[in-house]
Order: C-alpha cells, then structure tokens, then sequence
C-alpha cells in the first residue's frame, strides 16, 4: 500500500531546491544553501557549481542524506563551511581530509559512530561540533587538526576515553564531553573540572610541558576568520577596491544575461500567440461536439441523481432505525448491570454459607478419621503380640533343628530374591499408576474449572452482555460504511459517539469479564488449599457437588412449570430468574398474575425494565383471556410469540458485513478503542490503525458467530 513506501520529496521542498540552486548560481554571494529540502542525495551538480562559483559556505543542514554521494569531495577545496547537521549520515568520506581550507564542519544530530582518520588532515579546522552521534571515540589523528579551537562531543555520544594525542592539540580552548562522570581517560574527577585540568593531566600523563592555549592562538587568529561573515576579509584598501570591481563586473555581466532571457522570452510569447489562433478554429467545432455530449451526459447525470436520492432517503430511514435501537441497547445494559451486581452479591452470600457448611462437615470427617486411627492401633498391637509369641516359638524350633534351619535357609534367599523381583514390578506399576492418576486429576480439575465458569451466572451474564455489544458495534460499522458509500455525513457526529459509548462499555464488560474469571480461579486456589493429601478423586468429587448444587425440589418444581410461563419469562428477559420463580412456588401463569411490582422485587427481579415486561406481558394475557370468556369460546390462551432478539437489524441491512481490506471475507475483528467492525482476522493482522477512522489500535477482539 502506499503508505507503507519510503516518503518522496514533497512539491514544496522540490520548488525550495530549485529557488535555492537559481540563487545560487546568480548571487554573487559566497554562499550555497540548500537546507531543509527534503534532500535524499546530493544533485551531481552541487560539488562542481561550488568549485566553479568559488562558494566558500555550503549549507545542507535539515535534510535526509545518510551520505555524501554526489560528486567528488575535491571539488569543495574552496569550502570554509560545511554544515551538515539534522541528517541520517552514517559516515564521512575518508576524502574529507582534502578539504584543507575547511574551518566550521558541523554534523550534529546524525547517525556517526565513527570519525574517519583523514580529519586530522584540516589544517585550518577551527570548530568541530559532533554533539548527539553515537560516536565511541575520536581517531587518534585529531592531533593533525592543530588550528581546533572548539570540540564539541555532548549529546548522546557514548565517549568514554579521550585519545591521549589531544593534548597535542594547543589551541583547544572548547570541549564538550558527553557525560565527565561515566569517563573512563582522564578519570571523573578530572573531566568534571574542565578543559584546563583535562589538558593539564592528558599533558602530564604523557610527558609533555602544558602550555595555554592563549599562547598559541596567534597564527590562527591571523587566518580569515568566517564565523561573523560569509566573505573572506582581506587586509588593505587595495584588496578592498579589487573585489568591489570584481563584484560589479560580475553584475553587468548578469545584467546582460537577464536581457537576453528577457529577449528570448518575447520570441517564445509571440510564437505561442501565433500558434494560439491557428488551434482557436479547431477549438470552435471541438467545442460544438463537446457542448452535444455534456447534454446528454448531464441528462444522463439527472436520471442518476433522481435514482441515488431516493436510495439516500431510504438509508436515512434505516440508519434512524439502527441509531435509536443502539441508544436503546446502551440504556439497557448499563441497567442490566447495576442490577445485576446485587444480586450477585447476594450469590456470594450464599456461597460463602455453603463453604462454611462444608467446613463444619470435614470436622465431623475427621473425628471418624481418629476413631478409624485408634482401632487400627489397637489390632497393630495385637498383631505384634501374636509376632513376638510365633518369633519364641520359632527360636525354640530352630535351637532344635539345626539341619533344618540351614536348610531353609537357603530356600528363604530364593524366596528374598523373588520376592525382590515382584516387590520391583510393584514399584514400576505403582509409579504408572501414580502417573496415570495424576494426569487425570488434571482433567478432572480442569472440568471443574470448565463446569464452574458455566455454571456462574456472573460470568453468563457478562459473556451475554459482550456478544450484544459486539453486534451492535457490526451494525454501526455497517451503518457507517453506507453513509460513507451514499455521502451523507449529516448526522456522523451522532453515530460516532454511539459507537464510542458502546465501545467504551465493551472494553468494561471485557474488565468484568476477566476480574470475574479470576475471582473463580482464586476459589479453585483455596479449594485445592483445604484438599487432604490423601484424598482420592478430589476434583472429581468437587465437580459432582457442582452438578448437585441446585436443590432436588427445585429442581422438581422448574420441571413443573407451565410452558406457558416459560415462553412469557423468556420473552420478558427473565430466563435467568426462572429458579427464582420455582423456589417461590410461581409456577403457572395464574400465580403470576396475582404479583404485583413489588412483589417480583421481593423475589429477586431488581431489573425494572424486565418487572415492567413482565407486568404488561401479564396485563395482555389477562385482556386476552376476558375476549375468550366475552365472546364465549373455550379455547386457552394462546402461548406468546417466540422473543425478538436483544438488537433488531435495521431493514436492508445485514448483520454481516465483507472486510474492507480484502474485500473478500467477512468482518469478524473489533478494533479498540475506536469500536469498528471492517475487517478479518487475516487483514488484521497486519494492521497497526483502523482502515475506516485511522485510530491507533490497542486491542483487536475476534467476533465468533453461530
């Protein structure tokens, strides 16, 4: 795609070089300037224009270059500026040493590891400003460089040790260091001192006399000095007088060049004039055809815009119809789950008087254990009594029987060793056997988790809550791209803060979600914590009482309800408080007509939306069957109609919306935060932003239909 090729040079920075390089080549300044152009590669052109005009200043700062391919680098021999910071250049070239009248280089903010050994070849070097590289050190032929007054190696540089021949280096009156206290030559305590104490000890340390760099500033401060002007200074009023002649020859000589320009100019004009009224006849007869065919065309325009209106105002309709029913979903569920909540509170209660009952149940178990324990002392003892009585009998038969005991003797040893072999056939099979039981503990505890996560109603709850949220969030989606299809933004502020609200509550429910499998998984923790180690089939056992947990006669008194009441709760919302309404002995449509309001709040429906479903389901069955009973037929009541579904999709639209990437399969990711529903799992993927708002995605979800 196209965003993902490497950016081109823009049409404004294009027109900024070309502005520049005409100027260049007009001005009699000593300066070529072609900063912040976007520049990827030096123009072939650059490097011989510098040599021909004479420029001593090039500025290629602010741009892309990683090198300085562009011609070759003794073409700048008249340079004394080179300013090459705010690049990606990864290396200087080794020929960057020929440049022996260069006294400002600056490469700061690049991508430099290393200095190349040549630029102790610039002899007139005054400023070497090498701030934020990742340079790791400085060649050792810095002591070439003998004019450097500024070194500058601040930033992110990751120099360690200085190079000792720098002390060489007499007239440094500037150095810069990344960080003093991580150095490694000269130590913390000296680089934090400054330049003078650095100098001092690297001259120490080597044998050589420290001298100020004061006194060795003469010869260079006797060279041009450009860093307050561009144009080299020359001494003398002669001097003065040549170059200002110079400089007007130069200007009478443009002057005459821009005349000629001028001249060719007028020519190309009245040639264009001429050719002008030779095409204006063709253009007449061009136009006359032109004109039939955008009648037609414009006819054909109107007949199409008629067709596209009314297709307009019929997704108007429909989205409407989405957008009311998205506000009605987000109402609901933000009741559904505060409700919700204290009557899950009310479970936990319950679970924790049931974990308590469990308790006083081991104490018993352990009494029998201990009444078990002290028989099996008893009859231990007893045992060893019969041994110790046999163990006299023995000794005396052996005293007796010499030959014998020798005798058997040796038909024990055989014995030993084949009781030996079956006791090691023991140990193999038992070992197996201890392996096998572990494995299917395992399973057995990972059923339970599995039985525990489907049977808690907390978590059936939110997962209900959540594929909701999914579908309408396909249903706006879907209702986005036709706007975007048909044009029509109109109300695009609405549905984009319909989507985020359902957004927003999809990535709550999928926190409640997490928080509630967690708290199950703790459970299971303190589960296994009360577990004796002796206990057989534990996970096993636990998963059983799982299973039994609901009561017989609740059970019995659920299997006993009308349908009739069970397809009415059903189309009120009310399939989760079905035991709610066994255990209060609701069980028939007549019972449940004798409730009122409060009563069904007493019973543990706290949702008012479902209490009001629930009382106008009942108030129509009643007018229903007073018509019977008026009319005098004697057919029951009719069984309501099977419940419409949680989110009705508006008409002409489809649940089911094709990716937008591919174009092929259907959209079953949500991109979150944003809430859109546009693509596959395998565009997905890729993706790093929503194809439809270009919002940074945080968590993609995977929709999984029936």
């Amino acid at each position: 795609m196209s965003f993902l090729k490497s950016k081109k040079q823009s049409k404004d920075a294009k027109k900024r070089m070309e502005h520049l390089m005409y100027v260049a080549k007009e001005s009699p300044e000593k300066k070529y300037d072609l900063s912040a152009c976007e520049l990827r590669d030096i123009p072939s052109s650059v490097f011989a224009m510098c040599k021909v005009l004479q420029k001593e200043s090039l500025l290629l700062h602010s741009n892309l270059l990683k090198n300085l391919k562009g011609g070759s680098i003794s073409d700048l021999i008249t340079l004394r500026i080179l300013d090459l910071h705010g690049n990606k250049l990864v290396e200087l070239p080794k020929e960057i040493g020929t440049l022996k009248n260069l006294q400002i280089l600056n490469i700061e903010c690049n991508a430099l590891t290393s200095l190349p050994e040549s630029i102790g070849n610039l002899v007139s070097l005054q400023t070497l400003n090498a701030r934020d590289n990742n340079l790791n050190c400085i060649p050792e032929s810095i002591e070439g460089a003998n004019s450097l007054r500024t070194l500058d190696l601040g930033g992110s540089n990751k120099i360690r040790y200085l190079v000792k021949s720098l002390c060489k280096v007499r007239t440094l009156e500037v150095l810069n260091l990344p960080n003093p206290a991580l150095m490694e030559y000269p130590p913390p305590h000296i680089a934090e001192k400054g330049l003078e104490e650095v100098m001092r000890f690297m001259c120490k340390d080597n044998g050589v006399d420290y001298i100020p760099p004061s006194h060795n500033l003469l010869p260079v401060l006797g060279k041009q000095n450009i860093t307050e002007t561009d144009r080299p200074s020359t001494s003398g009023v002669e001097a003065f007088e040549n170059s200002i002649l110079a400089y007007e020859k130069m200007k009478d000589e443009k002057r005459k060049q821009q005349l000629e320009l001028e001249r060719k100019l007028a020519e190309s004009q009245m040639e264009d004039a001429r050719l002008a009224v030779e095409t204006s006849g063709k253009k007449a007869k061009d136009l006359q055809e032109i004109s039939k065919k955008q009648e037609e065309f414009d006819r054909a325009i109107l007949k199409q815009q008629e067709e596209q209106d009314l297709e307009r105002e019929r997704m108007l309709r429909m989205l409407e119809s989405a957008e009311h029913n998205a506000s009605t979903l987000v109402e609901r569920l933000i009741g559904m789950s505060e409700k919700e909540r204290d009557r899950e509170r009310l479970l936990e209660e319950m679970e924790m008087q049931r974990l308590k009952e469990e308790e006083y149940f081991k104490v018993t178990q352990e009494d029998l254990d201990n009444l078990r324990r002290k028989d099996t002392l008893a009859a231990m003892q007893s045992m060893l009594a019969e041994n110790e009585q046999f163990a006299a009998k023995v000794r005396d038969y052996l005293n007796s029987q010499d030959s014998i005991a020798h005798r058997a003797q040796q038909s024990m040893l055989e014995e030993d060793r084949t009781l030996s072999d079956k006791i090691h056939q023991q140990h193999v099979s038992q070992s197996r056997l201890v392996s096998q039981i572990m494995h299917e503990e395992d399973l057995q505890r990972q059923a339970f988790l599995a039985l525990q996560f489907e049977r808690d109603a907390t978590h059936r709850r939110i997962q209900k809550q959540i594929q909701e949220v999914e579908n309408a969030l396909a249903e706006l989606t879907l209702v986005e791209l036709k706007r975007n299809d048909f044009k029509v933004g109109s109300e695009q502020a609405l549905l984009q803060s319909k989507r985020e609200e359902l957004s927003d509550l999809l990535m709550t429910f999928l926190k409640e979600k997490d928080s509630r499998e967690e708290m199950l998984k703790d459970r299971l923790v303190e589960l296994e914590e009360q577990r004796e180690s002796d206990q057989i089939d534990f996970w096993l056992v636990q998963y059983q009482r799982l299973m039994d947990s609901k009561p017989e006669n609740l059970i019995t008194r659920e299997t006993q309800m009308e349908v009739e009441l069970l397809k009415l709760l059903s189309k009120a919302g009310a399939n989760d408080h079905v035991p709610a309404f066994a255990r209060n002995k609701v069980c028939t449509i007549a019972d449940l007509i004798e409730l009122s309001d409060e009563d069904l709040r007493r019973i543990g429906v706290f949702q008012l939306v479902v209490r009001r479903d629930i009382l106008r389901l009942v108030e129509e069955e009643t007018a229903k069957c007073k018509e019977q009973k008026s009319c005098g037929t004697s057919a029951s009541v009719q069984a309501p109609v099977e419940p419409q579904t949680d989110y009705v999709a508006p008409e002409g639209l489809s649940a089911e919306n094709e990716c937008v990437v591919c174009m092929e399969q259907q959209s079953n990711v949500i991109f979150l935060p944003c809430g859109h529903v546009c693509s596959c799992k395998d565009c997905s993927a890729k993706l790093q932003k929503c194809p439809m708002c270009r919002c940074d995605i945080t968590q993609k979800m995977q929709i999984f239909r029936n």
